[in-house]
């Protein structure tokens, strides 16, 4: 993984704020105040063309590289009191700066929980990121996936995207880095700490049940060990999605032959990235996994896993797991 560089020491957000309504209210010195007509769901940047062309007409000056900052602010400012975008128009300037700094501060004195659930792809939780009023700015152009930790975290005011995800690549790094230095003399099949990401994506997304990580981390080793498939549903599904969309249905076999280098049902060893965002419990499980003999595993009804140490076992497993999932749709059958 690349290493994330230390935040830099952040500007007071109050003087950030001060300056950015200074600039607003007194440089573009409008001559009066002016209404713009926003669309249902309109972009920033449509925001921003709207307001050049009523701005060009009320300012004695159009910096207008300063104003699309400004406008990307406001939009996000304006999405505080509505979850959804919805038409409107607005009158800029009808506010003083005084009630301006008053409404800012009011916001910004409230703390938020925001929490990324592990198993997450990097594009959903960047889609919910997206939905949380107190994050504005820029996105990074690229964040690889598996690249930020997941779990709650606790923020006063706004933020902006980067100084809330850049603590986030560090978290992880340093969990990754952490537990590899702890088995990187001893461990004979992962190669490196981003394999042990890797391998931690793949737990994450086949159980939720902490007990089962360190079991299933084992049975992935032993496969690879013998040279043998992972055959990982959720490295199928990642294919599928592309790691965005939603998936509602059933694997079926030509999903199973579907050419890419993340379908471990074709390919031998693991795919070439993470495919969700790990929590620490399968980072761990990776790194310390249960010695077992175990090279196969399929679901049961009660959200766990069959384990099976060979061929035969592992078809008598899925046998009854196909007889649990029938009784199971006769029952809500009787009950609808």
């Amino acid at each position: 993984m690349v290493q994330i560089q230390p935040p830099q020491p952040k500007r007071n957000q109050n003087l950030i704020i001060k300056t950015l309504l200074i600039y607003c209210f007194v440089i573009l010195n409008f001559s009066k105040s002016f209404t713009i007509f926003l669309p249902q769901n309109a972009t920033p940047t449509e925001v921003f063309v709207r307001f050049k062309n009523e701005a060009t007409e009320n300012s004695a000056t159009s910096p207008f590289s300063f104003i699309q900052s400004f406008i990307t602010f406001v939009y996000e400012f304006k999405s505080l009191h509505s979850s959804e975008s919805q038409q409107a128009i607005y009158t800029i300037n009808s506010l003083t700066y005084d009630n301006f700094i008053q409404r800012i501060k009011k916001i910004s004195s409230k703390q938020q929980k925001i929490s990324i659930a592990p198993g997450l792809t990097i594009c959903q939780a960047i889609k919910q990121l997206l939905r949380v009023n107190s994050l504005y700015g820029f996105l990074p152009e690229k964040i690889p996936e598996g690249s930020i930790s997941p779990g709650p975290t606790y923020i006063d005011g706004m933020m902006t995207f980067n100084d809330f995800i850049l603590p986030l690549k560090n978290k992880m790094q340093n969990l990754v880095d952490q537990y590899w230095s702890e088995i990187k003399d001893t461990e004979v099949v992962l190669k490196s700490s981003h394999e042990l990401l890797i391998l931690a994506s793949l737990i994450e997304r086949e159980t939720y049940h902490n007990p089962e990580k360190n079991i299933i981390a084992g049975v992935y080793k032993n496969r690879i060990k013998s040279n043998m498939r992972l055959q990982s549903c959720p490295t199928v599904i990642y294919i599928i999605t592309k790691g965005c969309k939603e998936f509602k249905r059933k694997l079926t076999f030509t999903d199973l032959k579907v050419e890419s280098d993340f379908n471990t049902y074709r390919k031998t060893g693991l795919p070439p990235s993470p495919i969700c965002l790990p929590g620490e419990s399968s980072i761990k499980s990776a790194a310390h996994h249960d010695i077992n003999d175990y090279l196969y595993f399929v679901a049961s009804t009660k959200g766990q896993h069959r384990f099976s140490k060979d061929f035969e076992s592992h078809k008598n497993h899925k046998k009854e797991w196909k007889k649990e999932i029938k009784q199971f749709i006769q029952k809500r059958k009787q009950l609808s």
